[in-house]
């Protein structure tokens, strides 16, 4: 155990940048999940401006997520050499049950509180997709409504006799053309 203490000591800087890493993303993620709602907001009034600002910020934070991820890794891999821990990079719970109680169960939290971070903004950004898809769906019925096009009916009308007779959609113009 004493081993595991000096190798925690010896990697506190890292482990410290580490947890400022996972803090950022947390907030980063908070960001992301608020921008989510409002563009769910802007949708539901039609908001394009709205949306097209949303939409930047959302690429913003998403390369900057990407940006801290990638100093995640690179600084996990970090820490567990000095912990020599044989994977690498190690999960951020493999580094936190080797290191000390404090900084462990921080580590942990942090993991925690990121986790739920990304659930919350999928769950926001599968909400949006179907809104959106579902706005999507309603447009195109009442267009196909508008433009007297309906996929429940044949194109052609037939009575038992064989003659073509004029479908709902059809209407007067059926009748026009055979006179």
């Amino acid at each position: 155990m004493n081993d595991v203490k000096s190798s925690s000591t010896i990697a506190a800087p890292p482990i410290s940048e580490l947890m400022h890493l996972l803090e950022r993303m947390v907030l980063l993620y908070q960001n992301l999940c608020n921008l989510l709602q409002e563009e769910y907001s802007h949708m539901s009034v039609l908001d394009v401006s709205g949306l097209l600002e949303t939409a930047h910020a959302k690429e913003t934070i998403l390369n900057q997520i990407w940006e801290l991820e990638q100093k995640r890794i690179s600084v996990s891999e970090v820490v567990s050499d000095l912990l020599s821990l044989p994977e690498k990079p190690a999960t951020v719970s493999a580094l936190a049950n080797r290191l000390q109680k404090i900084d462990g169960d921080r580590l942990l939290k942090l993991s925690e509180i990121l986790t739920l971070s990304i659930v919350n903004a999928r769950d926001l950004n599968i909400k949006n997709m179907d809104f959106a898809n579902g706005s999507l769906q309603r447009i195109n019925l009442l267009k196909n409504n508008v433009l007297g096009i309906s996929s429940q009916s044949s194109r052609e009308n037939y009575s038992n006799n064989g003659q073509r007779q004029p479908t709902n959609e059809q209407g007067g113009r059926l009748l026009s053309t055979e006179a």
